[in-house]
């Protein structure tokens, strides 16, 4: 028995040996994960390790806090949680760079993952949030642009302002000598557009220093809409068009508006001419129109054309300061000169969505006496 029990244990012996140094091995790597997952936890940016096939082998929670994600994603295709990431890693667009997702903005270092025989195994993802830093100085850009805007529109005003005044003058003259007045509508048109000329400029240098000023009256709405009127036969023949004006009857219930009769017409032309610059056909009938209605105790007004559209992408920056779709005509100032107008009047504009064959909606909301 002896000898039987011998042979057993000497035949099991390498077996157990083996098992020894495999849970040697086992503790090892063990160890080496236990490392590898306190090296990553304790890193100060986000750490995200995905596989050949983009799908997440390891992260540490950094990641999960800077992108706000309350669910695993281990297991999971890099496509399903950044598909911003994951185009990068597609177009080996593997520099760090910043990357905007959904309202923060974050910068992103992509490297290969290799293993020890460097073979690619997969990529290792860095990602550190940096709106803050990126919100300072798109601030501190957007503040240095406004003060040369303010220094520019303060030295045209003062060039320009003398020439103006001079025309005023000879126009008068020449009013004067108009005995039978039957120039008389036409030189009221040229005075008021040179009045007109000087107020934007002024406006622009008040919107440079963060003022926008607005001197309400109290106005009827049936005053309102023959003003409305007039505003679009100047627009219509300005352009040779034939802009609509829809009113629906619950309008009626509106008593009074107290508006800046002069600063809604600047805000509306704004919006008006981006519609026109808008549509691509040279006949513009039909192709822009405003509706008037009364909901929610506000007067809505919709400005509709049937242009080209603005692309997703850049629907929540047409409100900034500078942003311009057409650099060669646009400045970029009309937008949001009419928001920070519409806003002083207690108001609020937004773009909405696409509807029918109007493929641009502005609503501009006002409020109003009933």
């Amino acid at each position: 028995n002896k000898n039987e029990d011998l042979e057993k244990l000497n035949c099991f012996a390498p077996v157990a040996a083996i098992a020894i140094e495999q849970a040697k091995i086992a503790d090892e790597k063990s160890m080496i994960k236990e490392k590898n997952s306190l090296l990553i936890e304790n890193f100060n940016a986000g750490i995200l390790i995905i596989d050949n096939q983009y799908v997440v082998q390891d992260f540490n929670k950094k990641y999960l806090e800077i992108f706000k994600l309350d669910y695993d994603i281990e297991k999971k295709n890099i496509r399903e949680i950044h598909k911003a990431i994951f185009d990068r890693i597609e177009n080996l667009s593997l520099q760090g760079t910043d990357l905007k997702i959904r309202q923060n903005y974050y910068h992103i270092d992509i490297s290969d993952l290799t293993d020890i025989n460097e073979k690619k195994v997969g990529w290792v993802i860095l990602a550190t949030d940096v709106t803050e830093k990126v919100i300072f100085n798109q601030k501190k850009a957007l503040e240095e642009r406004m003060s040369i805007l303010g220094k520019m529109s303060s030295q045209i005003f003062h060039d320009i302002k003398n020439p103006l005044f001079i025309i005023k003058g000879y126009l008068q003259l020449i009013d004067d000598c108009d005995k039978k007045g039957e120039n008389e509508q036409y030189f009221e048109i040229i005075r008021s557009e040179i009045e007109r000329i000087l107020s934007i400029i002024q406006e622009i240098l008040h919107f440079s220093k963060g003022e926008v000023e607005v001197f309400p009256e109290k106005f009827t709405f049936q005053d309102f809409e023959s003003y409305l009127l007039q505003f679009l036969e100047k627009i219509n023949n300005t352009f040779n068009a034939e802009i609509g004006l829809q009113i629906y009857p619950e309008v009626v219930k509106i008593k009074h508006l107290n508006i800046d009769v002069k600063k809604i017409e600047r805000a509306l032309s704004n919006i008006v001419f981006n519609s026109i610059e808008a549509v691509e056909t040279d006949n513009l009938n039909g192709q822009v129109q405003i509706q008037i209605d009364f909901k929610d105790k506000m007067l809505h007004l919709y400005i509709k054309d049937k242009g080209k559209g603005i692309p997703e992408d850049i629907k929540e920056h047409i409100f900034e300061p500078f942003f311009t779709q057409n650099k060669a005509k646009g400045t970029g100032l009309g937008l949001p000169i009419a928001k920070a107008i519409i806003e002083k009047h207690q108001g609020s504009i937004e773009l909405k969505n696409k509807e029918n064959d109007w493929n641009t909606i502005f609503l501009i909301q006002l409020p109003v006496e009933i």
